[in-house]
């Protein structure tokens, strides 16, 4: 499974981390290279996890190193997330 989202941050801060947490098993993103933008406009990164069938509970977290920022699979929709 394939997991994606934007990292936003208003100082252009890169972020210390961004990860996908499944159950106990945590996962860093990598930035995709190549994009044109900055960290003020979002950034995005992606990575790609196995995952058993049934229930697999996850959240995206990143942190800037100063705070972090947790965002839970219910207020997913069909388009990218975003942390501010």
């Amino acid at each position: 499974m394939t997991f994606s989202v934007y990292y936003k941050d208003g100082y252009a801060r890169a972020p210390k981390y961004v990860r996908v947490c499944i159950g106990k098993k945590k996962v860093d993103m990598k930035l995709i290279e190549g994009q044109k933008g900055d960290y003020i406009k979002g950034l995005k990164y992606t990575c790609t996890v196995q995952v058993s069938k049934g229930n697999n509970d996850f959240y995206i977290e990143a942190s800037n190193g100063t705070s972090k920022r947790r965002i839970r699979k219910h207020i997913y929709s069909t388009g990218p997330m975003y942390l501010k």
